[in-house]
């Protein structure tokens, strides 16, 4: 149910519902309980109407505005205004004479009178549905042919009004409403179950497309961990089993992630970094790429091709790794912000994780220096090949026998950091871990020489502290204020 006070959003929720079910009917795919069982429209003769027998569209609402006192063209033209689609069902006999053999009745609701007046909106209670279930389903003819309400609410229905759907002596209440996910819920009996699964205006691309979101707004949580279909399925309102399916499909195009079940849900997370060697597809290590680059028999301008190409893919890592260093500060900084007003209990646990959250930022700028050297080690390669006639055989020699074909981690890391001095050597390039250019460019954009912090014994403990000083309330440093405390008596 939604309580938005924006009359212009009742009146899309509206129209996109009578819009869907228009289109439906007049495709003939509309389902329909029948005196001969469940039918497609398209099977029988149907009369349709539009509208409120005898009122015009929008005359209710307009009496509604003069009733009380209210004269705003342009509010009126946000409204919803209440719309009706009455379908007579008729069949074929055998002496090919048309036969009554159902009714089905359409009606949006809205809180008219509180979008007008600026009232709290409330969902749709008992008495009004009753009251139009009375009016739609006349009692003299409810009990010779089916009768099909669909009831479709702006503000949702109250939980007691929810219950009145259902399926009773040949009566089908179905009830529809906008969820707060921005999606749809609709209400029925399980005999109308193929009704109800058709009367959802949200199309499944756009059911994906809200899956998909909600995974990138809450990609901190893949990042860090992981985040299970349950979740997604509860924030989305959407069925497990379809989000469930959405999720496998997500993790075949999307490089890095995976879904599996753990503990028997469905997780989706990240398998190792965004930017690890081998998301293009490939195992092989990089300095065996490198180096495989320089030994192959073409000409300079493949070996720089291939050079470039594998620049750009780590390029395009890097940038993804500072994606995900900004998101987990932003992480950070909310979790900063909500330690003031947070329990005793619960400042401890931000301060718990924000302490990994750190750790987790060290361990991410760690990898980016390894891609960072491997960059700048393609960057030497592709210059020096393109002053290959000026550089010593012995220096390109450097280039491609400093790896070695091990794949044991501490050797791998090793021969990355011999091949970045090689290179950096090979280039006229200081082999500092920061280069003093970028120092000073750091310095100066920071406005000061940054300073090793201390370390801390108790990491989480320095951090609930630092917290702690940063929320404490400080004494008022007005005038009036320190005359006060300075007419306090003191204590004892």
């Amino acid at each position: 149910m939604s309580r938005n006070p924006d009359p212009s959003f009742h009146q899309a929720r509206e129209k996109q519902f009578f819009e869907h079910v228009q289109s439906v009917v007049e495709s003939g795919r509309l389902p329909v309980n029948t005196t001969k069982g469940m039918l497609n429209l398209s099977e029988l003769t149907s009369t349709i109407t539009t509208g409120e027998k005898g009122v015009e569209r929008g005359e209710k609402l307009k009496r509604q505005m003069m009733q009380l006192g209210i004269s705003d063209r342009a509010k009126q033209s946000q409204m919803p205004v209440g719309e009706r689609l009455h379908i007579k069902l008729r069949r074929k006999t055998f002496w090919l004479m048309k036969k009554d053999c159902g009714d089905v009745s359409v009606v949006t609701i809205s809180p008219q009178k509180a979008l007008l007046t600026g009232a709290a909106i409330e969902p749709t209670d008992v008495a009004e549905v009753n009251a139009l279930l009375k009016e739609l389903i006349p009692s003299e003819v409810s009990i010779k042919q089916p009768q099909t309400v669909i009831l479709m609410s702006t503000a949702g229905f109250s939980p007691a009004a929810a219950g009145l759907a259902g399926f009773s002596g040949g009566q089908s209440v179905i009830l529809a409403e906008p969820n707060d996910a921005g999606g749809w819920k609709i209400i029925g009996p399980t005999q109308t179950s193929l009704l109800t699964e058709i009367l959802d205006p949200e199309k499944a691309d756009a059911k994906r497309a809200r899956i998909e979101q909600f995974i990138s707004d809450n990609n901190i949580d893949i990042i860090t961990g992981g985040i299970n279909a349950e979740k997604i399925a509860n924030r989305t309102e959407l069925p497990l089993e379809l989000v469930e399916s959405e999720l496998k499909l997500y993790v075949k195009k999307t490089a890095g992630l995976s879904a599996k079940r753990i503990s028997g849900k469905l997780m989706l997370f990240r398998e190792g970094s965004a930017y690890s060697e081998d998301s293009g597809g490939s195992n092989m290590p990089f300095w065996e790429k490198v180096t495989g680059i320089f030994k192959r028999e073409e000409s300079t301008d493949k070996k720089i091709g291939r050079l470039t190409t594998e620049r750009a893919s780590l390029t395009q890592h890097r940038e993804q790794a500072y994606e995900e260093i900004a998101a987990v500060e932003k992480k950070e900084h909310d979790l900063t912000k909500s330690f003031k007003d947070a329990t005793a209990l619960t400042q401890k646990r931000i301060a718990t994780e924000i302490s990994q959250i750190r750790k987790d930022i060290e361990r991410r700028q760690q990898i980016l220096a390894t891609v960072d050297k491997k960059i700048n080690v393609i960057n030497t390669g592709i210059h020096n090949l393109e002053l290959q006639s000026q550089l010593s055989p012995e220096k390109l020699k450097q280039l491609e026998n400093v790896a070695t074909s091990s794949e044991e981690v501490e050797v791998g890391m090793a021969a990355l950091q011999q091949l970045d001095e090689d290179a950096n050597t090979a280039a006229g390039i200081g082999t500092n871990e920061i280069p003093d250019d970028v120092q000073a460019i750091l310095d100066e954009l920071k406005g000061k020489t940054a300073e090793p912090a201390a370390p801390e014994k108790d990491e989480t403990q320095a951090i609930f502290n630092e917290l702690k000083n940063k929320t404490a309330t400080k004494p008022e440093s007005t005038p009036a204020a320190k005359e006060r405390r300075r007419n306090e008596p003191e204590a004892g």
